[in-house]
């Protein structure tokens, strides 16, 4: 991935501000560490590990009644909680133990 690449697709060059030099070159850097051109292992490894804990919680999510949309080994996952008063608290929870993720809440109008 060239820096070129970068200015012409980034969001925040198109339309305001650049991404910062130092901010682009921990992109490429990271890039390089995921596709092993840095001459390692370890961005394979992580991302391994990664789907292989994408995918124990989503088994244990299964076991203990949620619904869970997606499909294996994606580390993007949907899980249906239906009763708005639940999300809050799931999130909360999760959070404190080191799982991030973002909660979505799609209300309906009568």
């Amino acid at each position: 991935m060239r820096m070129e690449d970068l200015k012409y697709t980034c969001p925040a060059h198109l339309y305001a501000t650049s991404i910062s030099p130092p901010a682009a070159q921990h992109i490429i850097s990271a890039i390089k560490v995921i596709l092993g051109e840095d001459g390692s292992s370890r961005g394979a490894k992580k991302l391994a590990q990664i789907r292989e804990n994408n995918n124990y919680f989503r088994s244990e999510l299964q076991k203990m009644g949620f619904e869970v949309l997606g499909d294996n080994d994606s580390p993007v996952m949907c899980i249906m909680l239906y009763n708005p008063a639940k999300i809050p608290a799931f999130s909360r929870e999760c959070l404190k133990r080191n799982v991030y993720l973002y909660t979505l809440y799609h209300y309906y109008c009568l």
